[in-house]
């Protein structure tokens, strides 16, 4: 036998001497002996914590009331000590509720955090068997659940016993503890107890709001003499008190009616309103037992608004000849603050007013405008206005709770702005006004209304303004609005025309016109060419984005300014083109062209040749420019072409001439400079606009743009 292995051996003698001694104390030991539920003796040595949640914290005692649900804790702890500390197990948990003085209870089995064996007491958990719980030393489990204390007076007290073994040492384990419940008897008591209330326009209670200036409101005071000690004391004086807010006065008492004996009595009423007393003492008669009420009805006005929500208190104090006086109170809330005024701008939807909806072209919808007015002022030159979005249009069919509400309506001439002008209504506090008209989807837009707004969600918005109080100008503005999504059909845009630019009179020209339509849809071009020599009709269908050519033939010479528009299968016309087109027409061919040199000193000039068939006379002649540093460069110049000859300015065909801004007309500087040359006869005109780069007294770079 090798060292290691004869160390071993001693030390396992040493434990089993060891185990034996510890074993033989436990069985001997008797200063920690008690009885167990099955009236054995058996030393307590598991640490095992029984209490009761008082609300804030877990304690041994609680006092709880009938009907009150209380939980219970079970902790269990194994704090043994070697050599006999190596692991616990075998857990058994006896749970015994031993009522006393009537106390009854049920047990909330499903609130339990381990299941016990069955639904009944004493409740018995196999902790180890059933949940396979072993502890090692200073560790723990805990059992919770909850009990209902349903009826009776006296003590509910919950003791728990634990059973283990201790695994290493063979030790039976063993800990109690106990939490008590109390339930108190409620002592008999006489009293007088006082309950206010409000009619709040269906029933009495303790809170009405939504009133307004003039308003009567009606409250009732309950008391009731309570004498539940069977003392046969007798109530023979009483007084009753009564606290308005400040948004009440004090009306009239409606009735006071009782059980017992009572006599009439006219209440004494503050200066203010504000306090109401009713007494019965010394020849007021008055008489309550046991059971006995007074019932006090009683009306006040609403006078005012004020910021709070008041709180009406109502008091009683009440005794007989000799003896105890009785006191009790009770309040009943009322909304004092004033009711906000609302505007709101509403569509029928075919089961109820909402603020928005879907629709298509064709279709009618029927729209509401609704006020409710709350102030201590009236509200007059009162004026509505309500602005339709561009798929829409006014269709009549007024209603209002306003008489001849016909008179005060102006719409205008595309009906997409309409107009209620009750200069001579006055509303006040709590009044209304409601106004309802159709309008009819077109699906369409008008010139200024944008495009996307015909297809997409729209807004219909609306406003009322007017006055309040001694004003010049209007000091009262409101608004809403609701949401319109229509599927309606879109007009195309605006055309666009290209094209020829110069023709002779009685030669067919050409132009191009071009549009497209957000529906793809196709469409028809209209005309306006600019002379008045023909009706101007539509012309297509043709596809949506394709180029279309048309022709027309002017008889007399002159500058026209020519437009196109266009509309869509389904009649959604556009606006005309934005900008003009510009045609020349003359009598006789004309075609003068202008040239610049590259580069100019001093001056600006410019070659006007006749690359016409024609002799021309009279060619007026224009040239302008500007730029430099500084805007050095300020020129303009003009003239009559002059061949030089005493009596001619004719140009004949092929002829060229030179016309300029005059020497010294360019002065020295430095920077850009941009001009134009413009030539006329008769109707016709021809102009050139130049850029250049001045240079001392030289423009470099001369060119037409």
């Amino acid at each position: 036998m090798n060292k290691r292995t004869k160390m071993s051996f001693v030390m396992a003698l040493l434990m089993i001497v060891s185990a034996i001694s510890v074993v033989g104390t436990a069985n001997a030991n008797e200063c920690n002996v008690i009885q167990t539920l099955d009236g054995d003796c058996q030393a307590e040595n598991l640490d095992v914590v029984k209490t009761v949640w008082n609300g804030s914290a877990w304690v041994d005692e609680y006092y709880a009331e009938v009907g009150e649900t209380v939980t219970f804790k079970i902790n269990v702890t194994y704090q043994q000590t070697a050599p006999c500390g190596y692991l616990a197990k075998n857990f058994t948990v006896i749970d015994n509720l031993d009522p006393t003085g009537g106390v009854t209870y049920t047990i909330d089995y499903s609130s339990m955090n381990y299941a016990p064996i069955e639904e009944s007491v004493p409740i018995q958990w196999n902790i180890s068997e059933d949940y396979g719980i072993e502890l090692n030393e200073g560790e723990s489990f805990e059992i919770t659940f909850n009990v209902t204390i349903t009826t009776g007076y006296g003590e509910l007290v919950n003791a728990v016993e634990v059973y283990g073994w201790e695994t290493c040492c063979h030790i039976d384990l063993y800990g109690t503890d106990t939490a008590t419940v109390i339930v108190e008897e409620e002592p008999c008591e006489t009293r007088i107890e006082l309950e206010k209330t409000v009619w709040n326009g269906t029933a009495y209670a303790e809170y009405v709001d939504g009133l307004t200036i003039g308003d009567i409101v009606k409250f009732k005071i309950v008391i009731t003499y309570i004498d539940e000690c069977e003392t046969g004391y007798e109530i023979l004086n009483m007084v009753v008190d009564d606290e308005l807010p400040c948004c009440l006065e004090y009306e009239e008492t409606l009735e006071i009616t009782t059980t017992g004996e009572i006599d009439e009595t006219t209440p004494e009423v503050s200066s203010d309103g504000k306090v109401v007393t009713w007494e019965w003492i010394f020849d007021n008669h008055v008489v309550l037992h046991d059971g006995d009420t007074v019932t006090i009805i009683f009306t006040a006005e609403f006078v005012e608004y004020c910021d709070l929500v008041g709180e009406n208190w109502a008091y009683v104090e009440a005794w007989g000849c000799s003896g105890p006086t009785f006191e009790d109170e009770d309040n009943a809330l009322v909304d004092c603050t004033s009711e906000e005024t609302t505007f709101e701008k509403t569509v029928w939807n075919g089961s109820a007013w909402v603020e928005e909806i879907e629709t298509a072209e064709g279709n009618t919808l029927r729209f509401k405008l609704e006020l409710h007015y709350y102030g201590e002022e009236e509200l007059r030159d009162i004026h509505f206005y309500d602005e339709l979005p561009c798929i829409l249009e006014y269709a009549d069919n007024l209603y209002s709770n306003i008489e001849d509400i016909e008179d005060y309506v102006n719409v205008s001439e595309d009906k997409k702005h309409i107009w209620w002008n009750l200069t001579g209504v006055i509303i006040e506090d709590g009044d209304y006004i409601i106004i309802e008209f159709d309008a009819l989807v077109t699906g369409q837009t008008g010139n200024d209304c944008p495009l996307c707004e015909c297809q997409l969600d729209v807004v219909n918005y609306a406003e009322v303004w007017g006055k309040i109080g001694c004003t010049a100008e209007p000091n009262f503005f409101i608004c809403d609005e609701v949401l319109i999504h229509s599927e309606g059909n879109c007009p195309p845009s605006a055309p666009g025309v290209t094209g020829d630019t110069t023709a002779e009179a009685g030669e067919e020209i050409e132009i191009k016109v071009k549009t497209t339509d957000s529906d793809g849809d196709k469409v028809y071009y209209m005309i306006d060419w600019g002379d008045e020599s023909e009706g101007m009709v539509w012309v297509g269908p043709s596809n949506s984005s394709d180029e279309v050519a048309l022709t027309h033939t002017y008889t007399a010479a002159g500058v026209y300014e020519v437009y196109a528009k266009a509309k869509d299968v389904h009649g959604a016309e556009s606006a005309w083109s934005y900008y003009p087109f510009k045609i020349t027409i003359t009598e006789e061919a004309i075609k003068l062209d202008i040239t610049l040199p590259a580069s100019v000193k001093g001056l600006i000039s410019a070659t006007v040749k006749n690359n016409g068939g024609d002799d021309l006379a009279g060619i007026d002649w224009e040239i302008t420019a500007a730029g430099g540093l500084f805007g050095g460069v300020d020129v303009s110049a003009d003239g009559t072409i002059d061949l030089n000859s005493s009596d001619s300015t004719d140009l004949n065909g092929s002829d060229s001439a030179e016309v300029d801004t005059g020497d010294g007309s360019i002065g020295f500087g430095f920077g850009k400079v941009t001009g134009s040359v413009k030539v006329s006869i008769g109707d016709y005109e021809k102009e050139v606009e130049f850029s250049g780069f001045l240079l001392g007294k030289t423009i470099y770079a001369l060119k037409i743009a």
